[in-house]
């Protein structure tokens, strides 16, 4: 099965935050397993110099709009949605962080589809997204299986080291 992941980079005044970096390592690891490309999308107004630090993906998609100068949830996920049916994503992982909390839900809402929080892990198993989910403070793990396209996921802090993230190369930018 293959098919591209796209993650939203997280940023806040004209820096990238560490989470970014954890996201795009798992989300280099779920592009590889489903055969596809990673691609890193910056939200934003002035922001595309920040793009030059998300090498581990394939390509970096800047939108630069006056509305997206804020991180608000009810713009950036109107952005992202029109971006995701454009692109066709198998799966869209979104930093799970008070910056970014309620993009992946407002997106999976006005998609009509499933939205999964407080993820930890995500995989392939068997041609579905399996993403094992943390609830309660971290006391009770849940694994949910998706089929849906694309699958919308909230990716909790600590789901993988940011060191791995960061890369020297510049992506390609659109």
């Amino acid at each position: 099965m293959a098919g591209n992941v796209l993650v939203l980079a997280e940023h806040w005044r004209g820096q990238l935050s560490e989470i970014t970096y954890e996201v795009l390592v798992l989300g280099r690891e779920l592009a590889d397993a489903l055969e596809g490309r990673l691609e890193a999308l910056v939200l934003g107004y002035g922001q595309r110099e920040i793009s030059r630090c998300l090498g581990k993906a394939d390509a970096v998609l800047c939108v630069n709009h006056p509305d997206l100068a804020e991180p608000l949830a009810e713009t950036w996920s109107e952005a992202l949605y029109q971006l995701v049916k454009e692109r066709q994503p198998v799966a869209v992982l979104i930093p799970l962080t008070n910056v970014t909390l309620a993009v992946g839900t407002m997106l999976a809402a006005r998609m009509q589809a499933p939205g999964i929080n407080f993820c930890k892990d995500v995989r392939v198993v068997d041609g579905a997204i399996e993403a094992t989910c943390i609830l309660y403070g971290g006391k009770m793990e849940a694994k949910v299986l998706t089929a849906h396209r694309p699958a919308v996921l909230g990716i909790w802090p600590g789901s993988r080291p940011a060191e791995l993230g960061r890369a020297t190369e510049a992506p390609p930018v659109e």
